[in-house]
């Protein structure tokens, strides 16, 4: 049976592969992220946690003796 041709020479089979190689290489080796690398992005992930922590700290500290009034008032009611 004979070999059905894509319109490609043998020269022309040997770059494209060539090509395909290195992209395949190169995009496996970006994949790789390196430890520190993931560290860094875990940290900074972080810091909006401890923003968001430190208003509701703050909102919460300025709101207790406003709620402690209005429960104060109601125990006093009894």
């Amino acid at each position: 049976m004979p070999e059905k041709s894509n319109g490609l020479t043998k020269f022309g089979k040997i770059v494209a592969m060539g090509f395909f190689a290195v992209a395949g290489l190169s995009s496996n080796a970006m994949a790789a992220d390196p430890a520190w690398l993931t560290q860094v992005v875990t940290e900074l992930g972080a810091i909006p946690v401890m923003i968001g922590t430190i208003i509701t700290t703050a909102v919460s500290i300025f709101m207790a003796p406003i709620a402690w009034s209005k429960i104060k008032h109601a125990i006093g009611r009894s």
